[in-house]
């Protein structure tokens, strides 16, 4: 079966993957470099797919750029997981963000990582105020023994030597019952 031309390969493609295609395989040919991009495929019965393309340049024995070759992988249901990875995370933000309760994102060393306006507002400060910040360091010193061991508890194993140090040793006392962080 004989190479398709540049002009043959376009009627595979949705029209923004073609001319998208068309100017990548165009920079491959003028600086010799290989390339590898994402694109649509439009099927005869009217639906997409994705795929993969990578090129890479094929040259004469005086080094001079003389064709492309390449590969092309169906990345369809990679895409499909990436938008529903991406679907979720945004409604994750909207609740989070919108959440009529106090909520919070903290570090296992106890670093405060994000902040809602609910919980903002009930303390009065600002999420950058928050940021970088520590539990501890806006919790009351008489509070923080039962407040750190209910981080110990939350944040689970990774959290016990960082806030543990924070603690006299004779209040850190805990055990591991499978995953989870019991107190004495």
């Amino acid at each position: 079966m004989p190479a398709l031309n540049r002009k043959q390969t376009g009627q595979f493609y949705t029209p923004e993957s073609a001319e998208r295609l068309e100017r990548v395989v165009a920079e491959a040919l003028r600086a010799g470099t290989d390339y590898e991009l994402d694109v649509q495929i439009a099927r005869p019965d009217g639906t997409t797919r994705w795929g993969r393309l990578r090129g890479e340049v094929g040259r004469d024995a005086l080094g001079r750029v003389t064709h492309l070759r390449g590969t092309l992988q169906d990345i369809t249901e990679w895409k499909r997981a990436e938008e529903t990875l991406r679907e979720s995370e945004d409604k994750f933000r909207r609740v989070f963000r919108d959440a009529g309760v106090g909520m919070v994102m903290v570090s296992t060393d106890g670093r405060f990582l994000a902040a809602n306006t609910a919980f903002c507002e009930l303390l009065g400060y600002t999420e950058e105020d928050l940021i970088d910040r520590t539990v501890q360091s806006i919790t009351y010193p008489q509070d923080w023994s039962a407040c750190s061991r209910k981080l110990i508890i939350v944040l689970g194993r990774r959290a016990l030597p960082k806030i543990r140090e924070t603690l006299p040793a004779q209040e850190w006392a805990y055990r591991l019952d499978r995953k989870h962080c019991l107190l004495d």
